[in-house]
């Protein structure tokens, strides 16, 4: 079923690890996760005009996957004659999702906040604009950005794919600047620094905010912001083409690798173990491989059934 459209506080499962030892389903060497590790839990497949919400309480990944699947060809279909949109997916509060509209070709930047999602399977389509709000600046590439007068700059957002967003304060970092929800530009320091030039990279950090870590040191402002945050290290920012940072939740992580195999195919892996970088000696698991054909973005997100499950699963390391 398609239908149209209309704070992360709940404790993702505590261990997503790899079960030992070969598995005749792993993908380019990662096993797949254990569904057991999900209950209650809903995973959203994003499409460039939608996105699917499906439980994720089944054996294996696969009859997850096929599931998906099912909703998106048929959305594929319905929908084909609707505008392709580039989106980024972010954690609104406990039960809605905020979604981004973004491009670097001179567009304006706005977003959209789900209504309340109920706990079914469906596909829940994007709106028209008219109900995608404005944050009132557009978006460019750093060449095009770099290019751009001190006047120009001040209602441009330069690579706005590597936006950030607070869910607890309610704004967003763009690159050289902090924005509330009504398009105001707010004091303090981005995530994403500009150079003292007044110019942007295209190699920034790629950033999560994880809104269960909430610091309790006597800092404030961006000090308080970066310590609840998570960074995808420079030395692989500067391969984004390679990795996509998609979710944070009280130190475990979901990102988007690009195929050894094929360049233009990712797919989605789960880790933990907050205790070290990303990519770097963690445990994963495979989750999903993107449906490129179906228009499927790497830009995927997991929340509760509802705001009453708050999900807690026992550490175990499956031998």
């Amino acid at each position: 079923m398609v239908r149209g459209p209309g704070t992360l506080l709940w404790l993702l499962p505590v261990l997503l690890a790899a079960v030992a030892g070969a598995e005749p389903k792993a993908y380019e060497g990662y096993a797949p996760c254990e569904m057991w590790m999900f209950p209650k839990t809903y995973f959203h497949a994003v499409t460039c005009r939608g996105f699917a919400r499906v439980l994720m309480d089944t054996d294996e990944a696969e009859a997850m996957n096929m599931e998906i699947d099912r909703l998106l060809t048929d959305a594929h279909g319905t929908l084909a004659n609707k505008p392709c949109l580039k989106v980024k997916t972010f954690f609104y509060d406990n039960t809605s999702l905020l979604f981004l509209k973004h491009n670097t070709e001179g567009n304006d930047l706005s977003y959209w906040i789900t209504p309340k999602l109920e706990p079914s399977n469906e596909f829940i389509e994007f709106p028209d604009d008219s109900q995608w709000k404005s944050l009132g600046y557009k978006g460019y590439s750093p060449e095009t950005f770099n290019g751009m007068s001190t006047e120009e700059k001040k209602t441009a957002i330069c690579d706005p794919e590597i936006a950030t967003y607070n869910a607890v304060e309610k704004l967003f970092h763009f690159a050289g600047k902090r924005i509330d929800m009504d398009g105001k530009e707010l004091g303090g320091e981005s995530l994403h620094r500009l150079n003292a030039d007044g110019s942007c990279n295209a190699d920034y950090e790629l950033t999560r905010i994880d809104v269960t870590r909430q610091s309790k040191r006597l800092v404030s402002g961006i000090k308080e912001e970066i310590l609840d945050s998570w960074r995808v290290p420079k030395s692989m920012s500067k391969k984004r083409e390679y990795v996509v940072f998609n979710e944070a939740y009280n130190g475990y992580i979901l990102f988007s690798l690009q195929s050894v195999n094929n360049p233009k195919q990712y797919y989605l892996l789960a880790n933990s173990k907050a205790d070290k970088n990303i990519l770097d000696g963690w445990d994963v698991c495979f989750l999903r491989d993107y449906r490129v054909d179906l228009d499927e973005l790497p830009e995927p997100y997991m929340l509760p059934e509802s705001a009453e499950y708050k999900l807690s699963v026992n550490i175990m390391w499956m031998v």
